[in-house]
């Protein structure tokens, strides 16, 4: 696995490849995350924030701030969240709510469970030693110690 490269302040993604055979280009790689472009999920505060002043100044009477400029900086707000929204859902697991993603981890929780019930099983068996002598049992909490037969 690599990770390709992706400019800085975007989120890695990793792709799988196979070499090229003699008989073509490598495979396709697995599927990857869309890249995304830096400033996808900047932050929408000083959009309002022009926003309110807009408002502010209407109220008070400035003639800059008009009904139009508010209109079109709050469609602006509008444009960036949607964009976010977007791109939050092309993200795999993007299109998940809070239980789906909940109900994802607990499925993965319970397999990585079961796995290290597998190793730990696995390194609790008996192992033969070279020499034919028994068995030794050891633990992931034990030091290997070299067994010594008479």
């Amino acid at each position: 696995m690599a990770a390709a490269q992706q400019p800085s302040g975007s989120i890695p993604i990793i792709t799988t490849t196979a070499p090229a055979t003699a008989s073509g280009p490598a495979p396709a790689p697995a599927e990857t995350a869309p890249a995304l472009p830096q400033g996808t999920f900047s932050s929408i505060l000083p959009a309002v924030e022009d926003v309110l002043q807009l408002i502010y100044g209407l109220a008070e009477g400035d003639a800059a701030a008009t009904t139009d400029a508010i209109v079109a900086k709050a469609k602006e707000v509008n444009t960036q969240l949607a964009n976010m929204k977007k791109a939050a859902n092309d993200l795999p697991g993007g299109h998940l709510g809070v239980d789906g993603v909940v109900a994802v981890t607990r499925v993965l929780e319970e397999q990585i469970e079961r796995k290290h019930a597998v190793l730990r099983a696995f390194g609790e068996m008996p192992t033969p030693t070279a020499d034919g002598g028994p068995p030794e049992v050891t633990t992931a909490s034990a030091t290997a110690t070299p067994a010594v037969h008479p």
